[in-house]
């Protein structure tokens, strides 16, 4: 009778070792398992960015798209060839140089007249004249 004490004894001491290690088996597989859905979740919030830098950059780019479309089809429409950087600044020299030159014409008109009275030139015509040429 002792043997089948000493038995029952040890099978239980067996199962509650085995209960202990099914316990913490349980233990590390919870752990394991809640390890690996924060991963996934991670995972998941990660792969939403993505997905939203991703919008963001085809909308960026379709607006630059339809921007460049839109100068080209601008640009084919010009009426005329764009102006070089010289002939800019030619042309503002020249604007500046004659409106210069019509801000002072009423001091060259009197002084004009004073030169001009001894060869019977008419200086207001001369001046109508000269404006006329510069606005046509």
């Amino acid at each position: 009778m002792e043997n089948i004490e000493k038995i029952i004894d040890l099978l239980y001491k067996r199962k509650a070792i085995r209960n202990e290690q099914f316990v913490s088996e349980e233990k590390k597989q919870i752990t394991e398992y809640n390890n690996l859905m924060c991963i996934l979740q991670t995972i998941k919030d990660e792969r939403n960015n993505c997905k939203d830098n991703i919008i963001k950059n085809l909308q960026c780019l379709t607006k630059h798209k339809h921007s460049v479309n839109q100068l080209v089809h601008n640009s084919e429409n010009i009426p005329r060839l764009p102006i070089s950087q010289d002939y800019h600044r030619q042309a503002t020299m020249f604007l500046s140089e004659s409106i210069d030159f019509i801000n002072k014409l009423p001091n060259i008109y009197t002084n004009f007249d004073d030169a001009t009275k001894e060869n019977n030139i008419n200086s207001a015509n001369l001046l109508h004249n000269i404006v006329d040429i510069l606005y046509k």
